[in-house]
């Protein structure tokens, strides 16, 4: 099945098994690989760019949905204050989009709401950047105060070797399971390294999860792994080194 489209002369994003599990989650992709908006793309030999890929996410924001994979695309390309209209003339923005999120669980969702921190957090680096003597009210507060809460929660269930727990934010936990223990560090380091300063993610805390998950990767690069956990793993020390280091090159 092809997951883009052209209807009527719009483009549009199909979700479900063979193409994206996410709404804006290949958009998501794209805004991480740094793919500006005018980005050509070829759909049903029509051409389009970016920016319409973009425009169909915007359009279709819903009250109720899982809006974390458009928040993390959208604050990529869209300016912190930017309001815009959805397809029903709904009126929405990027702090609409974070208290969406906010109102939605972290505890007992996939990858136990690492995704739905990571966009908050992008948000918010994204808003100081842009706003750096602005203070935080509303949803930009409540972001932080979650953000707060999460890395606090990182830390206390943190284990003993460097790993962070499967159980993420609620207790201290390990398991038998390579690819578990993988996916819950990965996934962790991958939200810390986003919402954390230089200097925070130089605490020994943080170093120790990262050496534990570089030694797990060195221990089992001749075992077939789960590619999504592979990948958090990866990105996590990518942002991880990024951050504290520069890009590699420099």
């Amino acid at each position: 099945e092809r997951m883009m489209l052209a209807n009527r002369g719009k483009l549009e994003a199909r979700r479900g098994v063979g193409v994206q599990g996410h709404h804006g989650q290949f958009l998501a992709i794209l805004a991480q690989s740094r793919l500006k908006a005018d980005y050509p793309l070829l759909v049903s030999g029509k051409q389009f760019t970016l920016a319409d890929l973009i425009d169909y996410e915007k359009r279709n924001c819903f009250e109720g949905e899982e809006l974390t994979f458009k928040l993390i695309a959208l604050v990529h390309y869209l300016d912190s204050d930017e309001t815009w209209t959805n397809r029903a003339g709904q009126p929405w923005s990027i702090q609409r989009l974070i208290r969406e999120e906010l109102a939605q669980p972290i505890r007992g969702v996939a990858c136990g709401g690492t995704h739905r921190l990571i966009g908050m957090a992008m948000a918010l680096g994204r808003y100081h950047q842009q706003y750096p003597d602005r203070e935080l009210t509303g949803g930009w507060q409540a972001a932080m105060q979650r953000i707060h809460w999460a890395v606090e929660a990182s830390r206390k269930n943190q284990l003993p070797n460097g790993a962070f727990s499967i159980h993420y934010f609620e207790r201290p936990s390990r398991s038998m399971s390579i690819g578990e223990n993988l996916t819950a560090t990965g996934h962790t380091l991958e939200f810390l390294s986003t919402a954390l300063d230089r200097a925070q993610l130089s605490e020994p805390w943080v170093r120790r999860a990262v050496v534990y998950l570089c030694e797990l990767l060195e221990e089992t690069k001749s075992l077939d792994l789960e590619c999504g956990a592979l990948y958090h793993a990866a990105h996590g020390l990518v942002l991880y080194r990024n951050r504290c280091f520069g890009p590699r090159g420099e």
